[in-house]
């Protein structure tokens, strides 16, 4: 017999323990089933109760719906909305008669939009409904002998844009639809106003049920649910309370008689005494062993498979039993755990590299599938379009990218495999961006499916210097084609005329040759420049210089320019000002390129002033002219390649946009600061500051 109970075998060990106990049970007749029937008992009319409860909130809730669809039927009859709209009330109720004959709906009301009745079927104080703005619930209303429960569901009459009103049905919830429910069911049914029944089930004998119902609380005290038993007519009833939909003045109550429930459990009390403590020793001494012998390994067991549930499978599996099944299992177990664990360290591994590819690449990646909805949008694609991958996923491209053209969809432009295309769409700012898209299809294996993959790239800016570059080859052709015309017809005409041309022509000659150089010289010091920054070999050679030589130099240049134009050249330089670190050549093609623009775009006898100030370590040099001014919103790409300002663009005075930013280049490669103010009089001042030797 200890050979058998000690057996490694946990199907033995079940099957010996299972004969045990059945042994025991035929035995003591079934004494440990006392308390379980008790409560089983209990627990099953309990559960009768609220499936009844839960029936009759059905059956309300079915018959709300039904009420609510008549209504929706009654309200879309045009010859109903056209006796309305022509004030005719009782065309209206001719109507409704016909429409309620042969249905068990007896009340109905049409209301209009102020909340006042139209008509209705019968003469009830509906007022109250009217005002009621619930698509469905209870009303209680004043009968001939005492008050009415009635059900009703309502809708629009027409259409909720008509402004028609609303058509109210309603069917009575009496003691005839009690009585059906509880030949239905079986059960008890009741509605109450506070604690007097309005509708029942129950013995008519008021007398009765004013004492079974005396027990529920007072209005407002309980919740909207609750339990409660009480006897009528010498039975006992467990009883569940509720709140009726949308009608918190209203309760309704399902019970049931418990009274064989009542008597079978004190037969089995009577009988089943004796055995009690007999069933409870064998039990326990069955249910330890078993406990003993079988949960402990499964408990293990249970524990471990809750870890590997929640994704943990460093852990190994460790169980703790002699059993052979149990040894066999977390063997398997053991072996399933490591070989999952490389599985997924691989797979985790390869998605890792995967996402950071995918988040690494600048461009931005957007799969579709065979609906044109969007599957994946990578983070190249959000900031890109600033839209989040959540807001995207699953939505149509037509959505996301939006055309330009009003009736274009972007799922019938998207490039063929292989293919390239540039497309202009409006962004989640309402910007128009230009992207390049490049299509691929893809296909998984086994799958009929296929999807299709868009990369794409931001080429706007691409785009804006493609157009800038042609604007600055044209203007750089006018702007050379200009100074040697001049210097041409300059030269032709001292060829023609050189021996009878007066001292004073040849002087204006020799001015305008002279000022045709310079601006050619201008231009190309300002291309050379250009090019040496795009290429990244743009020197400065600063040091110690006087300040005062260097506009000294500059006004020798550029004095015939002004002269010849009759503007006047101001310099405003304190004494002794102080050594400043500079670069001679290129500070004095700074002050060349600001006094041309100042030229360019001052009037004839204008003054155009040359201002220093020291302060703080530095010198700060301002260039003011008397022109237009710098529009606000062009401030920030004055100083960008190839920019010009939109209010000259057109203009013959218009340069090729290179100066400016060759001049920021060599005032920042020194070490100082340049930007554009307003005047107060009007015009434009250009300043910039340089380091005074010896500080800093």
């Amino acid at each position: 017999m200890q050979s058998v109970l000690q057996s490694k075998s946990l199907t033995r060990q079940m099957i010996i323990n299972h004969v045990l106990i059945v042994m025991l049970t035929a035995i003591i007749a079934g004494l440990p089933g006392i308390f379980i029937l008790r409560a089983e008992h209990n627990k099953h009319a309990w559960t009768q109760v609220e499936q009844g409860a839960y029936n009759m909130k059905t059956l309300y809730t079915a018959r709300q719906n039904e009420l609510i669809a008549f209504a929706k039927l009654v309200g879309h009859r045009s010859c109903l909305q056209a006796t309305v709209m022509a004030q005719d009330a009782q065309g209206a109720l001719e109507h409704l008669a016909d429409l309620i004959s042969g249905t068990e709906v007896s009340l109905v009301v049409l209301c209009d939009n102020d909340d006042q009745i139209i008509t209705t079927t019968l003469d009830l104080p509906v007022e109250g409904m009217c005002l009621n703005d619930a698509e469905r619930g209870f009303v209680l209303m004043p009968g001939e002998n005492s008050q009415n429960v009635w059900v009703f569901g309502s809708h629009y009459l027409g259409d909720h844009a008509s402004g028609l009103g609303r058509v109210i049905a309603g069917i009575p919830a009496n003691d005839a639809l009690a009585d059906a429910v509880h030949l239905q069911s079986g059960l008890e049914y009741s509605i109450l106003q506070g604690n007097t029944p309005v509708a029942t089930s129950l013995a008519n004998n008021q007398d009765d049920l004013k004492t079974a119902f005396a027990s529920i609380p007072v209005f407002g005290t309980f919740d909207e649910s609750f339990q409660r038993t009480f006897k009528l007519n010498g039975e006992s009833y467990y009883a569940v309370n509720q709140i009726l939909e949308n009608s918190p003045d209203l309760r309704y109550e399902v019970a049931i008689s418990v009274e064989d429930i009542v008597a079978t459990q004190q037969q089995l009390l009577v009988m089943l005494v004796a055995g009690i403590l007999v069933v409870i020793v064998f039990g326990s001494l069955a249910g330890i062993f078993l406990a003993r012998r079988i949960s402990r390994p499964l408990e293990q067991l249970t524990s471990t498979a809750v870890t590997f549930s929640s994704g943990n499978l460093s852990s190994p599996v460790e169980v703790q039993s002699d059993l052979r099944e149990v040894v066999l299992v977390t063997k398997a177990l053991e072996d399933a755990r490591v070989k999952l664990l490389d599985v997924m360290t691989e797979l985790s591994d390869e998605k890792a590299w995967t996402n950071h590819l995918l988040e690494s690449i600048t461009e931005g990646i957007v799969t579709l599938d065979d609906q044109h909805r969007i599957t994946f949008f990578s983070r190249g694609a959000e900031r890109m379009t600033g839209l989040d991958r959540e807001q995207v996923r699953g939505r149509s491209c037509d959505e996301v990218f939006k055309l330009p053209e009003a009736n274009a969809q972007f799922s019938q432009i998207i490039p063929s495999n292989g293919k390239e295309s540039r497309v202009i769409v409006e962004l989640a700012d309402q910007r128009w961006v230009t992207f390049s898209f490049t299509g691929a299809l893809l296909s998984k294996a086994g799958a009929t499916e296929t999807e299709t993959a868009l990369v794409f790239r931001d080429v706007s800016d691409e785009e804006v210097i493609h157009r800038r570059l042609g604007y600055f080859i044209a203007n750089i052709t006018h702007e050379f084609r200009t100074p040697l015309s001049a210097l041409a017809a300059s030269i032709e005409l001292l060829m023609d005329q050189a021996r009878s041309i007066t001292a004073e022509d040849l002087e204006h000659l020799l001015g305008s040759l002279h000022l045709s150089v310079l601006r050619l010289q201008t231009m190309i010091d300002n291309l050379i420049e250009s090019a040496s920054i795009s290429a990244g070999h743009f020197r400065v050679s600063p040091r110690a210089t006087e300040f005062e030589k260097i506009v000294s130099d500059t006004v020798s240049l550029m004095t015939p320019l002004f002269q010849k134009y009759g503007q006047h050249l101001v310099v405003q330089i304190p004494e002794h000002l102080s050594p400043v670190i500079a670069d001679s050549k290129r500070t004095m093609q700074v002050l060349v390129n600001l006094l041309s623009n100042a030229h360019k775009f001052s009037p004839a006898d204008a003054d155009i002033c040359i201002q220093a100030t020291q302060e703080n370590g530095f010198v700060r040099v301002a260039v003011t002219d008397h022109g237009p001014g710098i529009p606000p919103d062009q401030r920030s790409y004055l100083f960008h390649r190839l920019n010009r300002l939109n209010l000259m663009a057109s203009s013959a005075k218009a340069g090729a946009g290179l100066g400016l930013p060759v001049v920021k280049a060599i005032v920042e490669a020194q070490g100082g600061q340049i930007g554009v103010e307003d005047c107060p009089g009007g015009g434009a001042q250009f300043w910039f500051t340089m380091k005074v030797a010896g500080e800093g």
